[in-house]
């Protein structure tokens, strides 16, 4: 009995031993298995950070890439932007230039051509077969002085249009009116004469000069003059008057032409200069050049006119003084 007993004792414990280590091994798969599947784990994690370095790597590439592409194209719109600065700034000194040649042929066909009438009447007088000797000289003497007159003219623009040409602002210096006057009076004489149009220029102090280019005023004063007699009827007169006012000299041009509209005085006092209506060439220019060379000079022009009564051109410039010289020097 006691065989027995101790038998079922030990069968009992073999029994707990089994069951103990058959637990045992199943925790050991388990964790063994637990490994395994951490591991995968661990692999995926490891492929996909592989993956995901690969792809940032890339986008990185990709970033630098865009930012090299990005400055190019920055640094071609700023090249473009100062090309265009520079294209603006050639094209502004192009109608700068375009415009001084412009001035510059206008100026030459008219300060030659008024000359050129004025010899062609006198020859044209030289065909007439009822003129004596003595008036042949006269008209050969006359002929002589205009071709000198012309030469000088001549000489002085093409002088005054190669400092144009060069960007030049004029010469300033001290001029006298009467002086300018004489030129200018001079220019036109033939062209009144033929109008029978005679011109008036009241007495002025010799010593009353300006601050001024002299060529740019003598045109200034030559194409008033010219207009005044162009427009003015055959036999009437053209007065010079001048005062002094507050530092200024005024010179007063007036005609008893066919006068000139509200419309017509504030187109030719505007800002527009030129025309660029073919049809429309010639016309006014010669005042809005006067109006340009006048505010190179620190001049002004002003008109006081009605249609039928004539009109008055006021030529004001900044009078002579040595004050005044050493401040604009």
């Amino acid at each position: 009995m006691k065989r027995w007993d101790k038998a079922y004792s030990f069968s009992s414990e073999k029994n707990k031993l089994v069951d103990s280590l058959h637990q045992q091994k199943t925790k050991y798969e388990y964790l063994i298995s637990q490994v395994e599947t951490t591991t995968q784990h661990l692999n995926a994690m490891e492929r996909q950070a592989i993956r995901d370095s690969e792809m940032l790597r890339q986008r990185n590439n990709g970033l630098v890439w865009l930012g090299i592409i990005t400055l190019l194209t920055v640094g071609f719109l700023i090249l473009l932007i100062k090309n265009k600065k520079k294209q603006e700034v050639l094209n502004t000194k192009l109608n700068s230039s375009n415009q001084n040649k412009d001035k510059i042929i206008r100026i030459l066909t008219h300060d030659i051509r008024t000359p050129l009438i004025d010899i062609l009447n006198i020859l044209e007088l030289m065909e007439i077969e009822v003129i004596t000797d003595i008036e042949k000289n006269n008209i050969v003497q006359s002929v002589r002085i205009k071709i000198n007159h012309l030469r000088d003219n001549v000489d002085a623009i093409l002088n005054w249009s190669i400092n144009q040409l060069k960007g030049g602002k004029g010469d300033k210096s001290k001029v006298f009116v009467t002086d300018l006057l004489s030129m200018a009076t001079g220019f036109v004489s033939n062209q009144a004469l033929n109008k029978y149009i005679k011109i008036n220029t009241e007495s002025i102090d010799r010593l009353t000069a300006v601050h001024a280019d002299a060529n740019q005023i003598d045109i200034v004063h030559r194409n008033i003059l010219g207009n005044a007699i162009k427009y003015s009827p055959n036999g009437r007169e053209v007065k010079i008057l001048t005062e002094i006012d507050s530092g200024y000299v005024k010179l007063k041009i007036v005609d008893q032409g066919k006068g000139i509209s509200k419309s017509a005085q504030e187109n030719i006092l505007g800002k527009a200069i030129y025309s660029d209506d073919p049809s429309k060439v010639g016309v006014g220019i010669g005042l809005k050049l006067i109006k340009e060379y006048l505010s190179m000079n620190s001049g002004s022009l002003s008109i006081e006119s009605e249609p039928g009564q004539g009109a008055t051109f006021t030529v004001l410039l900044p009078k002579y003084t040595k004050n005044l010289k050493a401040s604009q020097s």
